[in-house]
C-alpha cells in the first residue's frame, strides 16, 4: 500500500502544482491567453482523479494481488491522455508567440520543461505496462552486468577499511631527499 500514498505524493506535491504554475506564468510570459481554458480544467481534474489509482503499477510482480497491479497499469495508461492534454495546451498557448521564444529565456525554459513533461508522461505509462516493464528490467540488468556494475562487491566505504599500507602508496613528496637534505618533511608541515 505504500505506493498508493507515494504515487499520490508525486502527483499532488510535484505534478499538479507545477501545472498550475505553468498555467499562470506561461500566458504572462508569452503575453497570450491560455489556448483552451476548458481543456485545462478537463485535463487537470482528470489527472487528479486518475493519479489516485495509478500507484500500484510500481508493484508489478510483487505480493500485491494481480487485479490491483492491473488496475494501476490501466489507470497509468489512461493517465497518458490528460497529461498530454496539458502538454499540448501549454505548447499551443505559445501559438502566435513563437518568435518570442527566440528572445525570451523564460519561454525557452518553458518550452523545454513542457516538452520534458510530455516525454516523461510518455515513458511512465509505457513502463507501467507489465510486459514492457519486464522487458525493460531485463535489458537494464543485462546492460549493467555487461558493463561490470556488479563486479565491484565492496562499496567505497568498505574498500577504505581494507586500504593497503602506506608503503605501497606513492609519496606526496617524490623528491623530498633532494629538497630537505635527506630528511623527511616535518609531520606538521602542510602537504599540497
Amino acid at each position: 500500500m505504500q505506493w498508493w500514498y507515494g504515487h499520490n505524493a508525486v502527483a499532488f506535491f510535484l505534478t499538479t502544482p507545477f501545472l498550475g504554475m505553468m498555467y499562470y506564468f506561461l500566458p504572462k510570459a508569452a503575453e497570450r491567453p491560455v489556448f483552451s481554458y476548458k481543456l485545462s480544467i478537463l485535463h487537470f481534474w482528470t489527472i487528479v482523479f486518475m493519479y489516485i489509482w495509478a500507484g500500484p503499477h510500481h508493484l508489478h510482480y510483487t505480493a500485491l494481488p494481480e487485479w490491483a497491479s492491473t488496475l494501476g497499469m490501466l489507470f497509468s495508461v489512461m493517465l497518458w491522455m490528460p497529461s498530454w492534454g496539458g502538454m499540448v495546451n501549454g505548447l499551443l498557448t505559445l501559438r502566435g508567440a513563437w518568435h518570442k521564444v527566440v528572445e525570451e529565456p523564460v519561454l525557452k525554459f518553458f518550452v523545454v520543461a513542457i516538452t520534458a513533461y510530455g516525454m516523461a508522461t510518455f515513458e511512465g505509462p509505457m513502463l507501467s505496462i507489465k510486459s514492457v516493464n519486464a522487458l525493460a528490467a531485463v535489458i537494464a540488468f543485462v546492460a549493467s552486468a555487461r558493463r561490470g556494475q556488479f563486479d565491484d562487491l565492496d562499496t567505497p566505504p568498505v574498500r577504505m577499511l581494507h586500504d593497503d599500507s602506506a608503503e605501497r602508496r606513492p609519496s606526496r613528496f617524490p623528491n623530498h631527499e633532494s629538497l630537505t637534505g635527506g630528511q623527511s618533511p616535518p609531520s606538521n608541515s602542510r602537504r599540497f
